[in-house]
């Protein structure tokens, strides 16, 4: 928000007063627990968004997708279908299968050595 460059792009004095306006509703909207106003801020930081030109409107909405991909995969972790998380959050599988795909699983240590006697008990176990 504050580089010089993006200063000079068209319709940035509009979009940079719509978003500090949005922001502060939203901030508002959090502090009265008011899901509707909030939704609405955020509805218009994005179309604000798609009214900017050049290179800055693909980087914001690039971190737009990104953050709908990352939920997307929040969700399905959770035990959500593949399919219907893509649907609900507007993302294609394949774009949540890439991503959850590259995420470790957090509930497995790869860095976890066992020692010879519990990898000998395992080994056993398995013949049992």
């Amino acid at each position: 928000m504050e580089r010089k460059e993006y200063q000079t792009f068209t319709g940035w004095k509009e979009f940079y007063k719509i978003i500090l306006s949005c922001i502060d509703n939203s901030i508002n909207a959090i502090k009265k627990n008011d899901e509707k106003k909030l939704k609405d801020s955020l509805m218009l930081i994005r179309k604000a968004v798609s009214k900017l030109s050049g290179k800055l409107k693909s980087y914001i909405q690039d971190v737009f997708r990104k953050a709908e991909i990352n939920k997307a995969s929040k969700i399905y972790e959770h035990g959500i279908s593949m399919e219907k998380t893509a649907s609900l959050l507007g993302i294609t599988m394949f774009e949540l299968a890439s991503y959850a795909g590259q995420r470790p699983d957090e509930n497995v240590s790869l860095t976890k050595t066992i020692g010879t006697k519990e990898r000998i008990k395992t080994a056993m176990d398995m013949f049992r």
